[in-house]
């Protein structure tokens, strides 16, 4: 097997994927399944499905989050997640690696209403979209901060550019209870070696 590069517009190029994750047990800090990219991607977004409710509140201000005007956002019966990528931050051959962690979130599982409360139930499914315009901080700090990541360019295309390599994976929030399952959108980077 060797890599090699298509057409621009060959469907490996164009077509959207999926990674499961998986469920994410229950308990603080859980962690699914890793993925490590095989070839330049953008990643899109997550999806998440309640498997089980948790039982934990949190309030966190925020910007506002469609069709809710509230900045005060409050959180039951669901989990939080957070994606992180570990990243080699080393170009020269020989070198030995340099490890960096970068978290895109957080996110909150559960159905958003006007006045500003997600509550999440069983089934509930919701997508969050990845890019450079990022939520950061746990909403247990009270107060979350807005940040610009790297590729903002990217942020009209609505995806992060990841690195043949990069390993991504999601940790959950504190709740005791609630197991969520989780699943990762993202697409070739056109022109990427791909092995073939």
């Amino acid at each position: 097997m060797s890599l090699r590069n298509f057409a621009y517009d060959h469907p490996s190029y164009v077509a959207r994927q999926t990674f499961p994750f998986g469920a994410i047990a229950a308990g603080s800090a859980g962690v699914t399944s890793k993925f490590s990219a095989h070839a330049q991607l953008l990643i899109y977004g997550l999806t998440s499905t309640t498997m089980i409710a948790g039982t934990s509140t949190s309030t966190a201000s925020f910007p506002p989050q469609p069709p809710s005007t509230a900045t005060t956002q409050v959180q039951a019966n669901g989990q939080i997640l957070s994606l992180l990528r570990v990243a080699n931050t080393v170009t020269a051959a020989g070198t030995a690696p340099s490890l960096t962690t970068t978290t895109y979130g957080p996110f909150v599982t559960g159905s958003v209403f006007a006045n500003g409360t997600f509550t999440a139930a069983v089934g509930n499914t919701n997508q969050y979209a990845i890019n450079s315009l990022q939520i950061v901080g746990p909403p247990a700090s009270g107060t979350a901060t807005t940040t610009t990541l790297p590729n903002a360019g990217l942020s009209n295309q609505g995806g992060i550019l990841v690195n043949q390599g990069d390993v991504l994976f999601v940790v959950s929030g504190t709740d005791a209870t609630a197991t969520t399952s989780v699943t990762l959108d993202y697409q070739i980077q056109p022109l990427a070696s791909v092995t073939a």
